[in-house]
Parts: C-alpha cells; structure tokens; sequence
C-alpha cells in the first residue's frame, strides 16, 4: 500500500494514499464521540476523506460541535462533495433497489428508507460514492453494510477506519 507524509500541526502523519474514505453520520458522530475527530483533519486536507453533502447536511441539524468543525472543514478545505449529474443514475438505482427490505443470503436487512437518515437518500449518496468512484464506506449500520455488500463495495466499520489510519492508539 503507497503511502505519502502529510504536514499537520502536531506531526507528520504516514497517509494511506490508495484509497478515499466515504463515512456516513453515524461514522462521524462516533468519531467524534471516541475523541478523535480533529485526528481527521490531516486525512480531511489531502483528500483522503469526503463527506457527502447529505451527510454534511444532516449533521448540520443534530450536532452544534461537530457542525462547526464540518464547516471549517468545508469552507477551508472543500471536504463536502456532491454527486456529479452523471452519477445521480447510479444514485437513484441504488435508492430504488434498496429503499425497502432486502435480502443479503438468507439475513433481511431493513430498507434504507427504515433507516435513521430515512426517504432523505443520505445512506444511498454514502453508497453510491462507493460505487461509482470506488470510495470505502465507513458505517455500521446493517443495512448500509448489506446494500455495500450486494453491490461489491467495500464498507468497514469507524473503528477499522480509525486502525487503518493510524488515530486510535
């Protein structure tokens, strides 16, 4: 796996430099809850992580602290990405298809609108950057794990993220 040094403020971090990471709200909250969201920073400034615009956005309206670091994020390093027109296909297939409960093998798994981010298509943008630019998803809910798994996404849970990162110690 390459990797590249990037300048931080406290030290220079080894970056993985393969891979983007795509984490849902949850993610971020959970980080944000284990202490370790100003970790993010450096993996926030070389693009390492992008946050989806829906998951910026509902963040926006639940958080007041984590709010204010995604938007330094966003104005100082345009962290928050949209789906480009061409890719909304993609999007609204995924939403379709996994809207209502779902089979992975012989487990059901709770549409994506039964979720907490519900018919706002918020889990279906998080999948759908996945998808069509090869992003890994950083969630744990089952249903975003088991639509990532049909369509042969790679999804890994916040702690694996932070492991791969090298934040939690």
């Amino acid at each position: 796996m390459g990797q590249k040094n990037v300048n931080s403020s406290q030290a220079r971090l080894p970056i993985p430099a393969d891979k983007i990471y795509c984490p849902d709200a949850n993610a971020l909250i959970d980080l944000y809850h284990a202490g370790l969201i100003k970790k993010l920073r450096p993996f926030i400034i070389n693009g390492t992580v992008r946050i989806p615009e829906g998951v910026y956005r509902e963040l926006k309206r639940k958080t007041d602290k984590l709010k204010r670091t995604l938007d330094k994020w966003n104005s100082n390093y345009n962290a928050v990405v949209n789906l480009a027109s061409h890719e909304k296909l993609e999007f609204s297939r995924i939403e379709t298809s996994y809207k209502n409960d779902f089979r992975v093998g012989t487990k059901t798994c709770a549409g994506l609108w039964r979720t907490p981010s519900g018919r706002k298509g918020i889990d279906s943008q998080v999948i759908s950057f996945g998808k069509v630019r090869g992003w890994v998803v950083v969630s744990h809910d089952s249903s975003v794990k088991g639509a990532c798994a049909i369509e042969n996404v790679e999804c890994i849970t916040w702690e694996e993220f932070g492991r791969r990162m090298r934040i939690i110690h």
